[in-house]
């Protein structure tokens, strides 16, 4: 597994799946970016390999995302193979609000630019999802290269009420929470 001809990717995943097994089988690429799967029944087999940062591909694949070509494994046969892996792009910036505060802790989706609505921002498609950190930062890595929407959602906490507000806006909602608190008396301040 590499991701040129002359390259080697060490512990990348390699997933085999096909008629004599009952379920897949995984390995991981050597320091020289080989692998093996031994005592393998006749069958016929297609074969993934997976690493972060770069697009699954399929053993016989003429681009990532494409079936590969399956594998007719006779009785005492080895087969050797070659799988290219492509390093997906990155799409990272910064969330900021009205003011240019970041915003922190929102949901970020990449969607196909030519085909927006194909999946839903609230979908669960987390490879094209993402969530700003305290700096309103947000990255994504290994997608497919192409062009991108951004949609953005904030996370919400409890039932929502709160949404954003301004400094004087929490303090008037604190002020206001503090005295018609059970036991509070009338004096009470934030």
């Amino acid at each position: 597994v590499g991701d040129t001809p002359d390259s080697r990717l060490r512990r990348a995943v390699v997933t085999l799946v096909g008629s004599g097994t009952p379920s897949t089988r995984s390995v991981v690429t050597d320091d020289d970016g080989r692998f093996a799967f031994l005592g393998l029944p006749e069958g016929r087999y297609t074969v993934v390999a997976t690493k972060a940062a770069y697009l699954p591909s399929a053993y016989g694949a003429t681009r990532p995302g494409r079936p590969g070509i399956a594998i007719q494994l006779g009785r005492d046969r080895q087969v050797s193979l070659s799988i290219h892996l492509t390093r997906g792009a990155v799409l990272e910036g910064t969330l900021r609000d009205e003011t240019g505060a970041p915003l922190s802790n929102m949901s970020i989706y990449a969607l196909d630019a030519a085909d927006p609505g194909s999946s839903s921002p609230f979908g669960s498609n987390s490879q094209h999802a993402a969530t700003t950190d305290d700096r309103g930062v947000y990255r994504f890595f290994g997608l497919p290269s192409g062009r991108y929407v951004l949609a953005a959602t904030m996370t919400v906490v409890g039932d929502g009420a709160m949404g954003r507000r301004t400094d004087a806006e929490m303090d008037a909602l604190l002020s206001a929470l503090a005295t018609t608190a059970p036991g509070a008396s009338p004096d009470a301040h934030a």
